[in-house]
Order: structure tokens, then C-alpha cells, then sequence
């Protein structure tokens, strides 16, 4: 008959003690334990404990880590020369997991800088990973391809960026209120990302009938300058001259932190009060961070263009479809995941603003500076865009300032707004009106 042993106060092992520590009522644990073959594969099953709970929340609240497993396949796919479908797919989930750590790791400087280092790397950061695959794009001449992203670009930012924050938003609030006049001008801003597109749907089909004509590309300068400068004015009424108007949405997302400690991606005048600056190693450290993203980045942009054509012809899916329906989601996951945080916070007036920022950078800044480099690298990309997208964006733009103008958001409208979101047809035979191949 099995007799309990009374507890022992055995802090320094004494000889009496079991070998194995089969003494379940001895208060010193096994990782703890003067013997070393009890002691060091009880610390590798605690440390090995640690890290999969660690691990299980890093992805629990923040999904992107997972798909940092594509990434060493991604950069193998190619070398190996596997499958097209495979090698566009890791590439595609690696370039969505590096623009999440990207933005996360930048936002560590932001949050730490001073006000002039802060607004340029709140206005740079959303940008450079589009610009880096619409350049590695124009590099391979896939013009099609770069037209279709930056119109998916817009249509995803302005129906799925405000449908997932107001239906986030309104599973947990009955109903989301903004003010009158904050939704007027976000109704101002989502109607000015369409002005680039108006005027060539009516030079372009002349460019069409005569090729040789030179309408479409003086066109295209005169846009390119005009679009650039509206951008330039536009940030200096937002962070200058008017600043003021936007102190309040400033202060509502000032300072706030994730559960883990890191800055939350929303985080707007870019410092914690009472927090220290970062010391130089820190920020060498982060700035190395962000360097050998950017290169993984590059590399994966690299090897997800040259495989398109090759995927194009394995599956049934058009250049069109890939750019405007597939590649957005590379760039624009984070700030979905932003503006969802914010919403189901019930700031949704700060949602709004930052949807209809990055809308109006999409339009305003990206397209120009893509149309810049094509011309600088040589493959020269026009406005001649494709029809069906333009008419798609019009009613994108029209539907989304008639639902924010009101200044109220349920669930229903989120769900309305999920629902417009009808990628273009996938087929390549189904005759698109292609201005331009």
C-alpha cells in the first residue's frame, strides 16, 4: 500500500531525495536540481514550453508572423524551379508577412522621433512597398499589370478598408457616429482619388485610333504635375497650415501600445509621453531591421513578376485580375488590420481618416511617381488605363461618399460594402476593353 510521503522543505537536495525527482512533494524544482541529467532536460522542456506559448500568442495577435514561414521556401522556389503556382504563392504570402514586420519595425523610430522625422515616416511608410512592386513591375514591362494594381489599390482601400472597419465596428457597437463635417471632407478626398482617371477615358481612345499622336502622353505630364502638386498641398494643410484640425484625432491615438508592449499601427503624432528617445544602437538596430526587409522584400517582388507570365498561362486567371484583385492585398492587409483595431475601439472617425489618407496618397502620389520611373527606366506607362476598372473605381468612389456622408455606420453597411467588392472576371477569354496590352 502506496503511503504519501509528508512535504519536504528540500532546497538543497539532499541525498535522501529521489533520483529521477519521482518525490512529488519536494518544493525544489527538477530545472533547479544540483544533478545535471536532471537538471538540463528539465530547462530544455521548460525553455522548449516558453517559446510555443510565446509563440502562440505572437501569432494569436498578430497572424502575419505565420506567414513568415513561406518566406525561406519563397526565396528557394525559384533556384529549385518548382511549379509556377507555387512559387507565386510563397512569394505572395512572404511579401504580405514582410510588409506587416516592415511597418511594425518602423513604427518603433516613428513612435521615438521628433515631429519632423515623424511626419515623413508616417507619410512614407504606406508607400514604399507599393512604389517597390510597381517599379520591380515596370522593370519586367508588365504595364498592364501596374495600371490594374494601382486601380485595385484604391477600389480595395475605399470598399474593403471601410466595409471590414464598420462591420468590426459594428458587431460590437449597435451603431458608429462621426462628425457632419470630418465625413464631408472624406467625401472631398475619396472623390478627388478618381480626378487622375476622368480626362484620359476621352483622349484614350483617340490614342487608340492613332498611335503615333502625342495627346495622351502630354496628357499624362500634365496630370503627373498636377497630381503631385495637389499631393505637396495637400500635406502642407495637413501638417502646416491647418494642423489644427486634426490635433483631436491626433490626441485619440497618441500613445497607445499593443498587450505585448509594441506601438499599435495606428499610432499618429509618433511618440509615447514621458517615454526616452531611443539610443543610437537601438535605432542602427532598427534601421538594420528595415534594410534586410527591404532586400528580402525586393528580391521576392523580383521573383513574384518574373513568374506571372508563367502563372498566367498554368491557371485561367488575366494580368488584369492578378493586379487588381490579388496584388493590393500585399500592401494593404496592415492597414486593414489598422483600421479594424480602430474601429472596434469606436474611433471611427480616425478609421475614416486614414482610409481615405491612403486612398488619396494610392491616387495622388504612387501613380505619379510610377508614372515617372517608367519613363525613366524606358517602358513608358500612360493613363490609358483599363475601361472596366475605371467604371468599377467611378462607382467604388460614388457609393463610398454616399454611405460616409451621413456620419453613421452599422454593421450592415460594412457588410454592404464587403459585398460590392467584386474582383474583375478571372478568365483571360472573356475580351476585357484593353486600352493598352
Amino acid at each position: 500500500m502506496f503511503v504519501a510521503r509528508p512535504t519536504e522543505m528540500n532546497f538543497q537536495g539532499n541525498e535522501q531525495r529521489p533520483l529521477l525527482g519521482e518525490n512529488l512533494y519536494s518544493s525544489v524544482p527538477w530545472a533547479e536540481d544540483h544533478r545535471w541529467w536532471v537538471r538540463m532536460p528539465a530547462q530544455q522542456i521548460v525553455m522548449a514550453k516558453f517559446t510555443f506559448h510565446h509563440l502562440i500568442s505572437t501569432v494569436w495577435k498578430d497572424f502575419t508572423w505565420a506567414l513568415l514561414i513561406s518566406l525561406p521556401f519563397a526565396l528557394l522556389a525559384v533556384p529549385l524551379r518548382w511549379d509556377s503556382r507555387w512559387v507565386f504563392g510563397l512569394n505572395y504570402f512572404a511579401l504580405i508577412a514582410l510588409e506587416s514586420r516592415f511597418i511594425s519595425t518602423a513604427e518603433w523610430i516613428w513612435l521615438f522621433s521628433d515631429s519632423t522625422v515623424t511626419t515623413i515616416v508616417a507619410e512614407a511608410l504606406p508607400h514604399i512597398f507599393p512604389l517597390i512592386v510597381g517599379i520591380t513591375a515596370i522593370v519586367h514591362e508588365e504595364i498592364t499589370l501596374v495600371q490594374s494594381f494601382i486601380i485595385g489599390s484604391l477600389i480595395a482601400n475605399l470598399l474593403m478598408g471601410t466595409g471590414l472597419s464598420w462591420f468590426v465596428g459594428g458587431l460590437r457597437f449597435r451603431e458608429q457616429k462621426a462628425h457632419t463635417t470630418a465625413m464631408k471632407s472624406i467625401v472631398s478626398l475619396t472623390m478627388i482619388t478618381v480626378f487622375p482617371f476622368i480626362p484620359p477615358m476621352f483622349i484614350g481612345p483617340l490614342y487608340e485610333a492613332f498611335p503615333q499622336s502625342t495627346a495622351l502622353f502630354t496628357l499624362t505630364v500634365a496630370e503627373v504635375i498636377v497630381m503631385l502638386v495637389i499631393y505637396a498641398m495637400w500635406l502642407c494643410f495637413r501638417y502646416n497650415s491647418h494642423a489644427a484640425l486634426f490635433e483631436e484625432l491626433e490626441e485619440t491615438d497618441a500613445g497607445s501600445t499593443a498587450d505585448d508592449g509594441s506601438p499599435t499601427s495606428g499610432a499618429v503624432n509618433g511618440r509615447f509621453s514621458g517615454q526616452e528617445e531611443l539610443s543610437t544602437a537601438s535605432r542602427l538596430n532598427y534601421a538594420f531591421r528595415l534594410i534586410a526587409i527591404l532586400v528580402l522584400e525586393i528580391q521576392c517582388s523580383v521573383y513574384l513578376i518574373q513568374d506571372i507570365p508563367r502563372f498566367v498561362q498554368d491557371t485561367s486567371l488575366s494580368h488584369i485580375f492578378i493586379g487588381a484583385a490579388l496584388l493590393p492585398f500585399t500592401s494593404s492587409l496592415s492597414s486593414f488590420a489598422k483600421t479594424c483595431a480602430i474601429a472596434y475601439d469606436d474611433r471611427m472617425e480616425l478609421a475614416m481618416h486614414l482610409t481615405a489618407e491612403t486612398a488619396l496618397g494610392v491616387g495622388l502620389f504612387n501613380l505619379p511617381i510610377l508614372i515617372i520611373a517608367s519613363v525613366c527606366i524606358g517602358h513608358r506607362m500612360l493613363l490609358d488605363f483599363d475601361l472596366l476598372l475605371e467604371v468599377y473605381l467611378f462607382i467604388t468612389a460614388v457609393t463610398t461618399a454616399f454611405t460616409t456622408g451621413y456620419g453613421l455606420f452599422t454593421y450592415l453597411k460594412g457588410a454592404i460594402h464587403l459585398g460590392l467588392y467584386v474582383p474583375p472576371p478571372a478568365p483571360n477569354d472573356l475580351g476585357f476593353i484593353r486600352l493598352t496590352q
